[in-house]
């Protein structure tokens, strides 16, 4: 499976990008030549409504051609005890660590119980 990378359109275009192909992310093969132009075009532009144009009309390009039967599973869990600190669940970004903290008081306490 595949989790997107960062929250960009570009991040989802990118594996259907014609000179991405096997072995690179582009591993449906897919080539379109309207679709190739519209990604160079974009990938030179800043975000805004007129990049937004242009990744709209490479998604009816998918849509129409559908190179994907994509998977959805829009549920997801996760434990933690009430000793972990600052910890935010994000459907993207699961490299959070670093941000997490560790109430040892409360853990101590938590572990006294037991």
């Amino acid at each position: 499976a595949w989790l997107a990378d960062y929250p960009d359109a570009e991040n989802f275009l990118q594996l259907l990008y014609g000179k991405n192909v096997s072995p690179g992310p582009n591993g449906s093969n897919f080539k379109h030549k309207e679709f190739d132009d519209l990604y160079e075009k974009a990938a030179l532009m800043p975000p805004g409504p007129e990049r937004t144009k242009l990744y709209q009309r490479m998604r009816d390009i998918v849509v129409e051609k559908s190179p994907w039967v994509p998977g959805v599973h829009r549920l997801g869990y996760r434990l933690y005890h009430g000793w972990l600190k600052n910890y935010k669940s994000h459907s993207i970004v699961n490299d959070t660590y670093k941000y997490l903290r560790v109430d040892t008081k409360a853990q101590a306490e938590l572990k006294a119980k037991l």
